[in-house]
């Protein structure tokens, strides 16, 4: 008697073992964290070229319509190259939709940079740069469960 009942726990707990886990369980969140870091590296240097050259465009725009007075010599080194700062602008965001994105908020910015139709990049070639993001990101969760909608602090 007592031997069939150890035969009934050990096969209990042999299926037990061979049970799928649930996927949630399976997920490593360590590694994707690292693995996001890695994309944060890569998104960080093109997000400053883009940003650098967006400041440099800026400052093109307001000395394009003439110089001002005392800063002539910034005006013949920028301002006269206007669509030129432009271009290498565009082309800055080209590389920044193209590079893998870390996070929901970097998919977001491609969407919305997206819009720009002078970029030099296709369309198809962003589209498909955002999908392989989303699967990646879809495919790489941070946490076990997805994230809860928060209610709001202040009562109406």
């Amino acid at each position: 008697m007592a031997d069939l009942l150890q035969q009934k726990k050990l096969s209990a707990f042999i299926e037990a073992c061979l049970d799928p886990l649930p996927a949630a369980i399976l997920v490593d969140t360590a590694y994707n964290s690292t693995m996001r870091h890695a994309r944060w590296n890569e998104w960080r240097k093109a997000r400053r070229l883009t940003e650098a050259y967006r400041a440099v465009r800026d400052l093109a725009e307001v000395f394009w319509h003439g110089p001002l007075v005392g800063l002539e010599a910034i005006h013949s080194a920028i301002g006269d190259r206007h669509q030129l700062w432009v271009e290498r602008y565009r082309a800055a965001v080209a590389v920044q939709i193209l590079t893998p994105a870390p996070d929901q908020v970097s998919v977001k910015w491609k969407k919305q940079a997206a819009k720009d139709r002078y970029l030099p990049i296709s369309s198809e070639q962003i589209a498909q740069a955002i999908a392989e993001d989303e699967a990646w990101l879809a495919a790489h969760p941070t946490t076990k469960e997805p994230r809860k909608t928060r209610g709001s602090r202040c009562a109406s």
